[in-house]
């Protein structure tokens, strides 16, 4: 993953700015995030001598309502996991090291379900309010908190149900998003959500 193929990447080591895609704007972008990373362990190290580990994870099922994905798997290209008829089994995870706390999700998570800010705009396919709320991060515990996607499985996007933009006319914009189209369906991120979210709460000891 990269910026826009339209945006310049400046290079940290060469005094060069490449607008064209190219191995070296790759690199460029590869480079300025591990000097980002190498800077921040300089400046913003934390120590920990002693920590204790507390660990939950969860296996579950989801319903497989991609058309495309559903053909797949009838031919027997998508057969990985499939328990059932039309049923993808994948899993979570949740855990913490001292004061640092992780959540593992199996796809590519829409942002807003980690961090905030789901909305439920009029003309939405799926009449229904923001599900997935609150926040996963906001349930999280202790000062460091991370997300941790594509963890042990890739079943495409994770898009909050009342986002779902699939039919005409779309909200968003005049076309249809790469995100449904590469997604199990709109039951995949409350079903998920659920899942971690109970989890968190074992993890914590306290109900959201």
């Amino acid at each position: 993953m990269t910026t826009h193929a339209s945006m310049g990447v400046v290079d940290p080591f060469r005094d060069t700015v490449y607008l064209d895609p190219s191995f070296d704007k790759i690199r460029a972008q590869g480079d300025t995030l591990g000097l980002i990373i190498l800077r921040t362990m300089e400046e913003k190290a934390v120590e920990i001598r002693e920590a204790s580990i507390n660990l939950r994870a969860k296996t579950l099922d989801l319903p497989l309502r991609n058309r495309l994905f559903r053909l797949a798997a009838a031919i027997g290209i998508m057969d990985a996991d499939m328990t059932g008829w039309m049923k993808k089994r994948t899993e979570v995870a949740v855990w913490s090291i001292g004061p640092a706390s992780f959540i593992t999700f199996p796809g590519e998570l829409y942002p807003e379900i980690l961090n905030g800010g789901i909305v439920a705009l009029s003309g939405r396919d799926i009449p229904v309010v923001p599900l997935e709320t609150p926040p996963l991060r906001y349930m999280m515990q202790g000062t460091f908190r991370f997300g941790i996607g594509l963890a042990n499985d890739e079943i495409g996007y994770i898009i909050p149900k009342s986002q779902w933009d699939e039919k005409k006319p779309y909200v968003y914009r005049d076309k249809p998003y790469y995100g449904e189209q590469n997604s199990l369906g709109p039951e995949t991120a409350p079903l998920l959500y659920n899942e971690l979210r109970q989890l968190l709460e074992e993890l914590s000891g306290k109900p959201y």
